[in-house]
């Protein structure tokens, strides 16, 4: 029972993130295919954060007290097949923004719902007297779907005359797979509660207050500073004479380092703790902007992917782990939710717009900002983030199990 669990799981954070694999690297390159501005990529992308200021607090709110995860996930994934397939289809400046819009509406609660429906399965596990896994030993997975996509799409550009909207049908493909997925998931819902206050305000009540404020603050600098990343870099490839069918392949470089590490997070962990894992994150980000903005040379810009992996497991990784850790049964949901809403949702927009204008006086500015950004998000969390219950803790469940001689009968 708790392997098929964990299996179902683990397929459904890679088709999760293979519907992001296959939008992020391409979407850039896509619309300048068709002749559109930076500013308007900007503004395109931007407004996928605009839609997760709206929706994941919503979604979480009825995964912690109305409907279960699967039937949200259901409902989600479905949709943003249609709403990708659309997306395909547009070539105005207006309906791309009208059709982005909508897929990210529909598809980022999922980022939420998924951990949620985790953490909610590894605690049904522990209940019923078993070792849950470790929160990174599902997720990984997730990096093997952002891989996925662009290896595809690589040979389908190479060998043949398409171009890049195809990366779009392939998100489109997988995220109807992750709905029809979504009915062999854990059933995990809303658990009864005697409280009346929302799950939301208990959430931002949670996340206002020291010392998660300051984890969650440097965290918004740190994602604004990667969302001019992410709408730019591969226009940046561009710029330096590498063909668009490489894209994804060196995006990849970066995810394969992840997975590497990613597999000894838990010994990571357990040496540095989670602040220390955090400024190590912050220190990569800052030296990643600061070689984009000082060499723009195919071989550093390249070779800049190594420095993804630490990036990803103090953003991506450490975050939901310890938000679980804060939050209450019920409001599991919610405080991811809100989290999402705050760090994956008001940065992109910023971020990716902020980056378009930038980016009028070159990318190698857009860069320097963001390096900038990141270096104060490194000094906050080095100079004010302590929470040592729940660091501790963390750190606890990533020991490794002992094993113990049984009895002598």
């Amino acid at each position: 029972m708790r392997a098929m669990e964990i299996g179902w799981l683990r397929v459904q954070y890679f088709l999760l993130y293979a519907v992001i694999g296959s939008y992020l690297p391409y979407m850039p390159v896509h619309m300048h295919e068709l002749g559109f501005a930076d500013w308007q990529i900007g503004w395109v992308l931007g407004v996928y954060g605009l839609a997760v200021m709206i929706t994941p607090t919503f979604v979480t709110h009825l995964a912690d007290r109305h409907f279960s995860h699967r039937a949200l996930l259901r409902i989600g994934f479905a949709t943003t097949g249609a709403a990708l397939a659309a997306t395909a289809l547009c070539d105005s400046f207006a309906a791309l923004i009208v059709w982005s819009l909508i897929f990210s509406i529909v598809y980022t609660p999922t980022f939420s719902l998924n951990d949620g429906m985790t953490f909610g399965t590894f605690e049904q596990i522990a209940r019923r007297g078993q070792r849950p896994p470790t929160y990174h030993t599902v997720r990984i997975w997730g990096s093997f779907g952002f891989i996925a996509p662009s290896v595809t799409i690589f040979f389908v550009l190479h060998f043949t005359d398409l171009h890049s909207v195809v990366a779009l049908w392939t998100g489109a493909a997988f995220a109807v797979l992750a709905a029809i997925g979504s009915f062999m998931l854990p059933h995990t819902g809303p658990e009864a509660s005697t409280e009346v206050e929302l799950p939301s305000a208990a959430a931002w009540r949670t996340l206002r207050r020291a010392p998660a404020v300051h984890l969650i603050v440097p965290l918004i600098i740190l994602f604004i500073a990667i969302n001019m990343y992410y709408a730019f870099y591969s226009v940046y490839l561009g710029e330096l004479g590498i063909d668009r069918q490489w894209v994804g392949l060196i995006l990849n470089i970066g995810v394969a380092t992840e997975i590497v590490l990613m597999l000894f997070s838990g010994a990571l962990l357990r040496r540095f703790g989670v602040r220390g894992v955090m400024v190590m994150a912050a220190g990569a980000m800052t030296l990643r902007m600061a070689l984009l903005a000082a060499f723009p040379v195919p071989g550093i810009v390249i070779g800049s992917q190594l420095l993804h992996a630490p990036i990803v497991i103090g953003m991506y990784l450490l975050p939901p782990m310890y938000l679980n850790h804060k939050a209450s049964a019920s409001f599991r949901n919610s405080i991811q939710g809100l989290y999402v809403m705050i760090c994956y949702g008001g940065t992109r927009f910023v971020g990716s717009i902020l980056g378009g204008y930038v980016s009028d006086f070159s990318l190698r500015t857009t860069f320097t900002c963001a390096g900038a950004l990141s270096l104060i998000a490194t000094a906050w969390l080095f100079l004010a983030f302590r929470d040592q219950p729940v660091c501790e803790a963390i750190r606890r469940q990533h020991e490794k199990p002992i094993n113990t001689p049984a009895p002598e009968v």
